[in-house]
């Protein structure tokens, strides 16, 4: 079976399924269900009764990806729609997860699987939502036996068996965007492990996709060593699987730089994506304005 076959467009109404995983229990006590503050079943009622209008204002609070064609916005809303009939959402430290958060929150997974339609997000069971960035207690023992412990505050995390954590007030601004960043992490996952290599499109082989980003990372590892900033954020250098999920970042908000940066590296998110950012901001700055 080809995962890269288009969804189909005939989707059940998601409003149903939205009161389902609302009323689901949380997987940990230290997670607030998204049930227990979400608003009135009446009030998700008339939020959503008309879905073309509540994504349309899904799509007016997203400016940065107002270069999506009206086919590419349709493909979007589908799967956004089809996340949310699979997915669970729970809040975390009071959190309410409203209808407009997880809209917002399953547009982006919609963006990460345009192309490949939502098997990549098969391996988890939904997404945590904290209010804002939340603190992880790490622990690591180096090789000659001590134990370091140290807290890391975070805006997004993303576990192989696990679910997305997000954190709302913290997820995007101009230069970053840790929705993206996280559902890339799924993607990733998709193929067994996060290595940095998501299941590919027919067109690139394993072989070529581990030569252009190898390549690219050793040259931004080389660039950064010598002081030249690079057109993304040096996070990108932990790791395959996090230069990956930061150029994938990149390529949705600053296509141009990165492209400009490494040409192959772009052509090949194009392909996994199935968007080209910086074509259609050409193409959509052409067109006449109302």
């Amino acid at each position: 079976m080809n995962h890269f076959d288009a969804l189909p467009r005939t989707l059940r109404g998601w409003f149903d399924a939205l009161k389902s995983f609302l009323r689901r229990p949380a997987p940990s006590a230290g997670a607030q269900t998204a049930g227990a503050d979400a608003p009135s079943l009446s009030q998700q009622s008339d939020a959503t009764a008309q879905t073309g209008a509540f994504w349309r204002d899904i799509e007016a609070q997203l400016p940065e990806f107002a270069w999506l064609t009206d086919a590419q916005r349709q493909r979007l809303r589908a799967l956004a729609e089809a996340f949310l009939r699979r997915k669970r959402f729970w809040g975390a430290h009071g959190f309410e997860v409203t209808p407009e958060v997880a809209g917002l929150i399953a547009y982006h997974a919609a963006l990460i699987a345009h192309r490949a339609g939502l098997f990549i997000y098969d391996g988890f069971a939904g997404v945590i939502v904290y209010p804002g960035a939340f603190v992880r207690q790490r622990r690591l023992e180096d090789e000659w036996g001590v134990v370091h412990e140290w807290e890391d505050e975070l805006s997004g995390e993303t576990w192989e068996q696990g679910p997305v954590v997000l954190a709302w007030h913290e997820a995007r601004d101009a230069t970053m965007n840790s929705f993206l960043h996280e559902f890339a992490h799924r993607f990733d996952a998709a193929s067994g492990t996060i290595d940095g290599c998501p299941p590919l499109p027919p067109e690139i082989s394993p072989r070529a996709w581990q030569r252009v980003w190898s390549r690219a990372l050793a040259r931004a590892e080389e660039e950064a060593k010598h002081g030249l900033a690079l057109p993304f954020d040096e996070y990108a250098l932990a790791g395959p699987e996090e230069f990956f999920a930061v150029l994938t970042e990149s390529f949705f908000l600053h296509g141009e730089a990165l492209q400009t940066w490494d040409d192959a590296v772009y052509s090949h998110l194009v392909a996994l994506y199935g968007l080209d950012p910086v074509q259609q901001r050409v193409q959509r700055s052409k067109e006449p304005r109302e």
